[in-house]
């Protein structure tokens, strides 16, 4: 167990622990945007007509929903559609209220 995580049990904040919560905090709006993001591609998928390189196989399921899940990750990750930031913002906002 860390030092940081000690502090944090016995209600000791550090800034070292505000910069870790706040990280994680960020990663987790920038993940749930990618997973917004993947979602709209997979319906926009199903709107496509089905004539793959691969004669519609299941190969090419999986190889469609891991390129999507990658191209969303990118998309969230990078600059995004900035549902992650503005999520981010507000409950950032929120939990400096609950202090």
């Amino acid at each position: 167990m860390e030092i940081n995580d000690v502090l944090l049990q016995q209600g000791i904040n550090t800034p070292q622990i505000n910069n870790k919560k706040d990280a994680e905090l960020k990663k987790a709006c920038k993940d749930f945007e990618a997973l917004f993001v993947q979602k709209i591609f997979e319906e926009m998928k199903k709107s496509v007509p089905k004539n793959g390189f691969l004669g519609n196989s299941k190969e090419e399921e999986i190889y469609n929903g891991m390129y999507i899940e990658e191209i969303s990750k990118e998309i969230a990750h990078g600059k995004g559609m900035g549902l992650g930031d503005e999520l981010y913002k507000n409950l950032s906002q929120r939990l400096a209220t609950q202090k």
